[in-house]
Parts: structure tokens; C-alpha cells; sequence
């Protein structure tokens, strides 16, 4: 996927999670690309889960990536339970992981990816 659409993507998925009734997340920095020299604290975050409300996710985003995350370079897991289990994988590939069962979600993020040129794709593996 471009750089330049992620901001566009990652809107679009917290509106997506929105409308499908999750309030709060859970997120883990994994695998990085990305050189983070200048910001020690990062290797901190890299697998460890921090609990964040959705409204509060692109503030967060915000501040990671003025300290280094560059999205399409680095992986960022996104997850919950409530009210349903999902999980996307911000990959340093370039693309979106998403796994759950919950058909809204499925929809709401397949439209709205839709006019960027996404699309989803869609492989059997479900969560539990």
C-alpha cells in the first residue's frame, strides 16, 4: 500500500471499529524497519500491550510516529474482545491483517477502503 494512504486507511479502520461498537483497543509494537536511535524508549514498547481507548488511538499514532514509527515499515498490532474478537496487524510490508468473525466490521472497512482502491482479501484462518 502507498505511504501516502495509510493516514486515509487508519481513519477509516478507527471509523470502522467505531461504528461496530469498540471502545477500547489493545496495541504492541512488533518487528521494526525503522531506526529508532534517536528515541531509545521504543525498544520499551516493542512487544508489550498497552490498553488505549479508540477515541484516544490517533493521538497516540500521532506521537509514535513523531518518534520514529513509520507505518508500512513497522508492525503495530491492534486488538480486542469487546465486543467481539478482531485483530489487524499494521505491517511493515506495506499492508492490513485483519482477522474476525464479525461480519460488520468486515463491511464497514471493506467500503470504506473501497474508494482509496483497497480491497480486502479474504483467507479462511479465524480466530478462535
Amino acid at each position: 500500500m502507498p505511504e501516502l494512504l495509510w493516514p486515509e486507511v487508519v481513519t477509516v479502520l478507527v471509523g470502522a471499529l467505531a461504528c461496530c461498537g469498540v471502545e477500547t483497543l489493545e496495541t504492541m509494537h512488533g518487528w521494526s524497519a525503522s531506526a529508532f536511535d534517536e528515541n531509545p524508549a521504543f525498544e520499551a514498547w516493542q512487544w508489550v500491550t498497552l490498553p488505549v481507548p479508540l477515541a484516544a488511538f490517533p493521538a497516540l499514532l500521532r506521537e509514535r510516529q513523531a518518534q520514529g514509527l513509520r507505518l508500512g515499515h513497522d508492525d503495530w498490532f491492534l486488538f480486542g474482545t469487546v465486543p467481539f474478537a478482531w485483530e489487524v496487524k499494521l505491517c511493515h510490508e506495506g499492508d492490513l491483517h485483519l482477522q474476525t468473525g464479525e461480519p460488520a466490521l468486515l463491511e464497514q472497512l471493506a467500503n470504506g477502503l473501497e474508494p482509496l482502491g483497497i480491497r480486502l482479501v479474504r483467507h479462511e484462518k479465524r480466530l478462535p
